[in-house]
């Protein structure tokens, strides 16, 4: 190698950014593992805003609760993409959200804390048995225009 296609190759390595990914270290899935978490609930998105720090939040109508004290009506925020953990919610679609307390935002869930789309929760649901409770959801919220 040339010294100046040495000097390039040095400046390249030395330029480039580091690049961040999700990392989560899964155990076996446990209730109690599921429970440590402040919320647990399935809900419908319904609106979904980007902030400005990289983060999105999501509105979900609650049908079902199993931890935490809810309203039909909850705001979670996550961060906008999947390589800072983020979860990918979708409109109009149901998942099965576990959730923390968050500073700036209300609640705060990722991917590391086995949020999911409903149709991919088996696993939860069936360790969780009933929920505490239920809502009939007789209208649907919708995302203002």
């Amino acid at each position: 190698m040339t010294r100046v296609g040495f000097i390039v190759a040095l400046v390249l390595v030395l330029s480039a950014e580091v690049g961040h990914a999700c990392s989560c270290v899964r155990t076996r899935m446990t209730l109690d593992g599921i429970l440590r978490h402040d919320i647990v609930f399935v809900g419908r998105v319904f609106r979904i805003e980007e902030t400005q720090d990289f983060n999105k939040v999501v509105y979900f109508q609650v049908s079902e609760v199993w931890k935490g004290d809810l309203d039909e009506l909850v705001v979670v925020a996550t961060h906008y993409n999947s390589a800072g953990c983020g979860v990918d919610f979708e409109m109009d679609e149901y998942f099965f959200v576990t959730a923390d307390d968050g500073q700036k935002y209300r609640f705060l869930a990722d991917r590391c804390s086995r949020t999911d789309r409903l149709d991919r929760a088996e696993r939860q649901l069936a360790l969780l048995g009933d929920p505490t409770k239920v809502f009939k959801n007789d209208k649907k919220w919708q995302a203002p225009r």
